[in-house]
């Protein structure tokens, strides 16, 4: 008899289930990991991200730059200071807001003076403001969790970002931003799963089947 596709009784699993499973272990257990940063630590390696950000990529190339607005209680890496370094380079810095109930962003390019808001879940989010499409960024920063050697990441598991990432151009650079090196492998990757063209994490720059041209 065939069970390789029946939960009998709760003892026999899927692949597919069994990854979910592994998929979600590690997402808690990074997420865990990342909350007991102590205040110093995060700044050091954030300081050290922006400073790989900085000699790793030739700005010249790029216009339009979005960039993720830091979650201060899930200890997420402080992109503020990069904010600053594209601003100074010229960039249009492009950030999103979400669509709570559709796990849908809009990006707006950001503007100081209508403000930075934060929504119910503790994320900063324009108020308002210039209107930007997907196909206008060039490069896109990516907040994540944890990430492998092949260029997969896990998040939070509500998808916006990969909705978000399908949309953009295929030669729209994705650069993840990492607070731990990378794991080997990542379990569960989907076809709608987008990988990143590199990540930046405290040990260094990793490049993902693309070189800077």
């Amino acid at each position: 008899m065939q069970f390789s596709c029946i939960n009998f009784l709760g003892l026999i699993h899927t692949k597919e289930e069994q990854e979910v499973s592994e998929k979600s272990k590690i997402r808690q257990v990074f997420l865990r990991k990342r909350k007991f940063l102590k205040a110093g630590e995060l700044k050091r390696r954030s300081a050290t991200l922006l400073e790989l950000f900085k000699s790793s990529f030739d700005l010249s190339k790029y216009n339009y730059v979005h960039v993720f607005l830091p979650i201060e209680k899930q200890n997420e890496v402080n992109t503020w200071p990069l904010v600053e370094y594209l601003e100074s380079k010229k960039k249009q810095v492009v950030v999103s807001k979400s669509d709570l109930t559709s796990n849908h962003m809009s990006h707006y390019l950001l503007d100081r003076s209508v403000g930075i808001v934060t929504n119910k879940w503790g994320i900063p989010e324009p108020s308002g403001g210039q209107l930007v499409t997907e196909e206008q960024l060039d490069l896109v920063l990516v907040p994540l969790l944890v990430f492998d050697r092949q260029g997969n990441r896990i998040g939070y598991g509500k998808g916006y970002y990969d909705h978000f990432l399908s949309k953009c151009r295929p030669d729209c650079i994705k650069v993840g931003l990492s607070l731990s090196p990378p794991v080997d492998n990542l379990p569960g990757i989907e076809p709608t799963d987008i990988k990143l063209d590199y990540c930046i994490s405290p040990t260094g720059l990793y490049t993902f089947g693309v070189l800077e041209k």
